[in-house]
């Protein structure tokens, strides 16, 4: 297992957190992820910019499109983009296709502000890769929480975020 992983799976085991982990192909899109993982509820990880600089990391189901405008009017942001490869790498330790909850592991100065979908909460298991796009972890969302807070992170929860 390599480092990356390994330090998810320590993180979940030191908080106690049952999950179900899933080795599979590499996958860079929520209809990739769906064909090799069934039973997933399918959701998007973007890591977004800010023109300011801030940062957000939006979970959001992946069965809808995301509205950038209307999200950033609803941030009190000018405008988003989505954020850079180098910026994932830089912030979050991670490549495309491996965004995820977990990366905030590696966002020691808190520049990125983590923003889930309200009614992710509501399903039985999400999955999120392990800062690697060749596993996906099982958990239920009832354990966000407590991973944000063991990382010192806060979450913003929004309705309809499409």
């Amino acid at each position: 297992m390599t480092s990356k992983k390994q330090a998810v799976k320590d993180l979940l085991d030191g908080l106690d957190i049952a999950y179900r982990w899933v080795d599979h192909e590499p996958v860079y899109t929520v209809e990739e992820a769906a064909a090799l993982v069934e039973d997933k509820y399918p959701i998007k990880n973007l890591l977004l910019k800010e023109k300011k600089g801030h940062y957000y990391l939006v979970i959001m189901s992946g069965a809808t499109s995301l509205d950038i405008k209307n999200l950033a009017g609803r941030l009190a942001s000018k405008r988003l983009s989505f954020a850079s490869k180098e910026d994932m790498e830089r912030l979050l330790n991670v490549t495309p296709g491996a965004v995820s909850l977990f990366g905030l592991m590696n966002d020691n100065d808190n520049q990125v502000q983590l923003v889930i979908e309200a009614k992710l909460l509501e399903v039985d298991e999400l999955g999120f890769h392990p800062n690697e796009n060749t596993s996906t972890v099982f958990m239920s969302p009832d354990d966000i929480n407590k991973i944000v807070r063991n990382i010192t992170h806060d979450v913003l929860i929004m309705s309809d975020i499409d």
